[in-house]
């Protein structure tokens, strides 16, 4: 999903992000356990921010792989009551590797040390970057 907020003026530029959301559901409750946002940092370069529910294990941050790649570490950049984020800009590497798979996993530790592992469809993932470009 891709959303945009026009800018107050004419000054102001228009800033979009995209977002992908993994929904748990249980009894007959849903829930976001995982997003992916997409945008643009204030220097222009894409940055991407995995957002998970609290009661992680902070120091060893998220195992992000875009298959068939290796894993890269992204570390937790803020946790709150209800949520924790990971950062990271998008390098040259990163876009490609992420164009590229169909496929990638995000791993995260649990308080209780146990990783817990996300399967992510990269089906739009090059459609929601250039859109946040525009």
């Amino acid at each position: 999903m891709v959303t945009c907020r026009d800018g107050k003026d004419d000054a102001e530029k228009r800033v979009c992000s995209a977002e992908l959301q993994i929904v748990q559901t249980a009894n007959n409750a849903s829930s976001v356990v995982f997003s992916w946002l997409i945008g643009l940092n204030a220097a222009g370069a894409p940055v991407s921010v995995l957002r998970f529910p609290s009661g992680v294990l902070i120091g060893p941050g998220v195992e992000l792989k875009l298959l068939p790649k290796d894993a890269r570490k992204i570390p937790f950049t803020s946790c709150e009551p209800a949520r924790c984020d990971a950062a990271v800009v998008m390098d040259d590497g990163f876009m490609r590797d992420a164009a590229a798979a169909q496929t990638a996993e995000a791993t995260i530790y649990a308080s209780d040390g146990r990783g817990v592992k996300f399967t992510i469809n990269m089906k739009g993932y090059q459609q929601g970057l250039a859109a946040i470009r525009k």
